[in-house]
């Protein structure tokens, strides 16, 4: 089969979008919901939900190898810590002003 192009799929950009996305969410989940202990906790499962669901999605789907969700895994983990350190930078800076 002939394809038009490059595709794409080491990482998995559907893994790593969905895990940046949703664990960006969670903190920000924790922040503002930190006294609706309720909603903080519908909110964590469905943010978990989804990202299961895409994971595991990817995978049984057939479009990825095993090693492009593991990439995707891992990158969109260090784009997180990354996020997770410009936050508390941030807050830092703005304590001391």
């Amino acid at each position: 089969m002939l394809t038009q192009g490059l595709e794409a799929s080491y990482p998995s950009s559907h893994t790593m979008a969905s895990i940046c996305i949703m664990a960006m969410a969670l903190i920000e989940f924790h922040v503002y919901l930190r006294k609706q202990r309720g909603w903080l906790l519908a909110a964590d499962t469905a943010a978990v939900l989804i990202l299961a669901l895409t994971v595991v999605g990817r995978m049984l789907s057939g479009v990825h190898w095993f090693t492009d969700i593991v990439a995707g895994v891992i990158l969109s983990a260090a784009l997180t810590a990354l996020f997770c350190l410009a936050l508390q930078y941030i807050g830092e800076r703005s304590a001391k002003a």
